[in-house]
């Protein structure tokens, strides 16, 4: 039974120990075991490189440096990211300007860039270990003491996406934004309850700080309304059933103004730069806060009119006929109103067979490689905490929610459900759902074990002391190893990506820094204030579909979206696509960097590229192997399946469209045929040969199966024998087949405009031209091509010089070992080309 005088400041100081030891583990866990993975002896422009997360952390920290250039202001909208068109930033300003001022103070007004980078590091880890207070203090006021440190043990030892996220370098919102709800939670929670004690003044502080919260969290997430939209159900709710139940309800409006109203003033100042209703920073949000308080005033003052006659069990019926009347009113009346908020839901819950490529955008119940139903993600993000909130929430805890004072407990329920059916729908929203997993398990594991304790104690089964001492300590023991199992899941190297984020290799950090040395500066030689990387400050377009006027200089980045932020922190480069989903495929549907990728030949490829500005195209193994479903779906919202045919293990497979499209000819034929592509850089390490495997006993398909050595020769040879029909890799029990060429993880392309041999031969002769080169590797490549002589004349377009490829500001690591060849017959030329005569689309008659 919940004590109703237990207050923020009841807690015994034996609790506050166990907090504070349980937020040391989770400090522990997320720190020492990835330190020397996160700060590297890799030198960098801001001291030794910090391995941040890949995606969105890396951002953030542009974001950083950035706001510290011209503190306190923060740009959003950035023009080195998204090319031609740049982007909105949609991130919060609050979780950068915590990073920035934190490591201001600690640098007393002159952090430097290595102190600002440890800053940012820390903030994850130290968030998540924060997230143990609310927690704590929800579990107490709903469920009793223990079911709270219970909750807080839960969520120390908790893994899978609420850990991976607030690990160090994990320097993302997202842990902010668990933090922030879970405060506003905390906040209501003790407002209902100092309401029932009759201390009004208390029960106003407490709403003021959950507004307080909910500023913080819609700082830190442009979509936090979201939350909004949980806390208008539960008000509405809360509303009627004191109506049935002949109670008072006022005091839900007075809590909702404080929380809605706060959060929809502190927003102003950045919704007004932005007077747009879009998802980014806009008068969306203050719009959308102030009609939910709207909305439940309304409720309100309907259920007073109910009040005055007899029936009044017709108010929830009436208030469902509002509710269609409204929906089709907004719909047809205020069509764009109505679709913002469709978009939003349908986001939320379907976001769309392209978007769900995005692995956190996966429903967490379907198997990625099938899509059967499956719970492995589950038991993988909780473990035994979701089969016991489960039962919590099914058995015990709804007997809770029937209380006339169970309305932080209702609350908990329809928090509990929504963000389950987020998370069911997208995995990612795990990380807000480990919060009612553990308030829940932590609520079932202290009834459970008090009723056990209490059935052994009490004699009536054991009467002997010695047993019940010794059974007494088997169920702490067996609650001990329910807590803390799932942290053993966790490598003690952190080396397991799945637990650390992605992060970079050495071999990609090289390649970012060639990429910066050895490619021009999109600024330019003077840089423009309107164009800086460093110290810019850049205004929203008033029409964001609208191209960004750049200066001549600057150019784009073709590559997979995924490494769009990397390109940007790092080589200081800018990217077409990016994290944000931008620049894949653009509204018409014409360009982006799908539409390239899946070109089926050079000529529209070219088109393409020249239509988004782009210079140079960067593709890496990952995205060369098994993201081209993913593009055919961003482009054509179709996937185009495999085909398979299995006779005694021989399998076939490739779509042909692969084989032609623009992704196969650049990275695994280095570009030889094109005239337009030419290979400027790859990467040092293992050359790596991509197959597919046939697993014999569990007849599992895998679409990625890699080998990789340092040897070329042997890397041909395995390439070889892979692609006859039963070669198999006994070690693993597979069978693999279909094998691609050996290639480096990341290869550099620069399309040019291509200097024009031409020269006489015989009509109907098969010309032939080639050109050897060799990598910084060491690694020869054969350029060829070939045409037929007509009218006695030949011609070929090619992308590299016979010399060595250098320019204004740029140098390339590939290097021409010879003149160009060119044989028909009996008869063979020789022909010189020059680095200008490539750039410049020169035409050379030999």
């Amino acid at each position: 039974m919940t004590n109703r005088k237990e207050n923020f400041f009841s807690t015994s100081l034996g609790t506050v120990f166990i907090l504070l030891g349980l937020m040391l583990v989770m400090l522990y866990f997320r720190i020492v075991p990835l330190h020397h993975i996160v700060f590297t002896d890799w030198p960098g422009i801001y001291g030794n490189f910090v391995n941040f997360v890949t995606d969105d952390a890396v951002y953030h920290m542009r974001l950083v440096h950035n706001t510290l250039a011209h503190f306190p202001h923060r740009i959003f909208f950035d023009p080195f990211t998204h090319y031609p068109y740049g982007s909105q930033v949609h991130f919060g300003p609050f979780f950068t300007l915590l990073i920035a001022s934190l490591a201001w103070l600690l640098g007393l007004g002159h952090p430097t860039p290595m102190l600002v980078n440890t800053v940012g590091a820390y903030v994850p880890p130290v968030l998540a270990a924060l997230c143990i207070i609310p927690t704590y203090f929800i579990g107490k006021k709903i469920f009793g003491r223990n079911a709270g440190i219970l909750a807080a043990a839960f969520l120390a030892f908790i893994t899978s996406e609420f850990f991976m996220r607030s690990v160090l370098g994990f320097t993302d919102h997202h842990v902010a934004e668990v933090l922030y709800s879970t405060m506003i939670f905390a906040f209501l929670t003790y407002a209902f309850s100092y309401h029932t004690e009759r201390k009004f003044n208390k029960m106003v502080l407490c709403a003021f700080f959950a507004g307080i919260s909910f500023a913080l969290y819609l700082l830190n997430w442009s979509g936090a309304y979201f939350v909004g939209a949980i806390l208008l159900v539960f008000f509405i709710w809360e509303i009627v059933f004191a109506h049935l139940h002949k109670e008072k309800s006022g005091y839900l409006c007075a809590i909702a103004t404080f929380t809605y109203l706060i959060p929809a003033i502190l927003v102003l100042p950045y919704a007004l730069d932005n007077q747009r209703f879009q998802y980014h920073y806009s008068l969306t949000q203050p719009v959308a806060l102030v009609s939910f308080l709207l909305i439940i005033l309304i409720v309100y003052a309907f259920a007073r009119l109910f009040n005055l006659t007899k029936r009044r069990t017709l108010y929830p019926i009436f208030l469902v006929g509002i509710f269609l009347f409204s929906v089709f009113a907004i719909k047809n009346y205020l069509p764009n109103v109505y679709n913002l908020i469709a978009s939003g839901v349908d986001f939320l819950f379907n976001p769309g067979a392209a978007f769900r490529t995005i692995s956190e955008l996966w429903p967490i119940v379907l198997d990625r490689n099938t899509e059967h139903l499956t719970f492995n993600l589950i038991w993988q993000n909780f473990f035994f905490a979701f089969p016991m909130a489960f039962i919590a929430t099914t058995t015990i805890f709804l007997n809770k929610i029937k209380r006339k004072d169970g309305r932080a407990a209702r609350m908990l329920f329809v928090w509990s459900i929504v963000m389950c059916l987020a998370t069911i729908s997208e995995c990612r929203y795990a990380y807000y759902f480990a919060i009612n997993v553990v308030l829940l398990a932590g609520y079932l594991g202290i009834e459970v074990f008090t009723y056990l304790k209490n059935l052994v104690l009490s004699g009536r089964i054991i009467k002997n002391e010695w047993m019940q001492f010794i059974i007494s300590g088997f169920l702490v023991a067996a609650l001990i190893i329910v807590v803390i199992f799932p942290q053993t899941k966790v490598s003690p190297k952190g080396d397991a990506p799945y637990f650390s984020g992605p992060r970079l290799t050495k071999e990609w950090y090289d390649a970012y820094v060639w990429l910066k040395q050895h490619t021009p500066n999109p600024e330019g030689d003077v840089t423009q204030p309107s164009f800086d990387y460093h110290r810019g400050y850049f205004e929203i377009p008033k029409n964001i579909t609208e191209r960004y006027p750049y200066p001549n200089s600057a150019y784009g980045i073709i590559s997979w979206w995924s490494i769009g932020h990397q390109l940007t922190y790092i080589a200081e480069r800018i990217p077409i696509a990016n994290p944000f989903q931008m620049g894949i495929i653009e509204a018409n549907k014409n360009e982006g960097v799908a539409p390239f990728f899946t070109s089926q030949n050079e000529e529209e490829a070219v088109k393409d590229a020249e239509t988004m500005g782009a210079r140079y195209v960067l593709i890496d193994n990952a995205t060369a192997s098994s993201q081209y479903p993913g593009m055919l779906l961003w482009e054509k919202n179709t996937f185009i399946p495999i085909k398979i045919e299995m006779q005694q293990y021989k399998l076939l497979a490739n779509p042909e469209t692969f084989h032609k499209s623009m992704l196969n000819r650049l990275y695994y034929f280095d570009a030889v045929g094109l005239n337009h592509f030419r290979l400027v850089y790859e990467s040092l390490g293992d050359y790596i040969v991509n197959a597919k495997s046939f697993d014999i006993k569990t007849s599992r398909i895998d679409w990625d199966y890699k080998m990789t050595r340092s040897n070329l020769g042997k890397m041909l040879e395995l390439s070889k024998l892979s692609s006859k029909p039963n070669w198999k890799d006994n070690a693993k029990n597979l069978i693999i087949y279909d094998a691609n060429p050996p290639v480096k993880l990341i290869k550099i392309f620069e399309m040019v405009k291509g200097a024009t041999i031409q020269g006489e031969a015989p009509s109907g002769k098969l010309v032939t031209l080639t050109l050897t080169l060799m990598t910084n590797g060491g690694r020869l490549i054969m350029y060829t091509q070939k045409t037929i002589a007509l009218h006695d004349r030949y011609e070929f377009v090619v992308p590299y010089p016979t010399r060595a490829m250098l320019g204004d500001n740029y140098g390339y690591d590939i290097v021409p070992l010879t003149k160009y060849i060119i044989n028909f017959g009996r008869d063979e030329k020789l022909v010189a080309v020059s680095e200008e005569d490539v750039m410049n689309g020169a035409v050379i008659d030999n």
